[in-house]
């Protein structure tokens, strides 16, 4: 899956943590600690302002949390 970051940027290959099964199905304590950013024709480490941007969208936090379990 790949995300448009406000700045123009493109984001994947996610890593996810905090996800809890006893806190199906809201799994309200999973974030996104990592991912990838395409910038200036190479791929990079997200920032943590990219990072905090990506963990603001809690839908997204939400399809990467069922994708990575089923």
């Amino acid at each position: 899956m790949e995300i448009q970051l406000l700045s123009g940027l493109i984001a994947t290959d996610f890593q996810i943590e905090g996800v809890d099964t006893f806190d199906y199905p809201k799994f309200c304590d999973a974030y996104i600690m990592g991912a990838n950013v395409y910038d200036n024709a190479e791929w990079r480490e997200a920032t943590e302002v990219e990072l905090d941007e990506l963990n603001e969208d809690g839908d997204l936090v939400y399809r990467l949390v069922i994708e990575n379990i089923f």
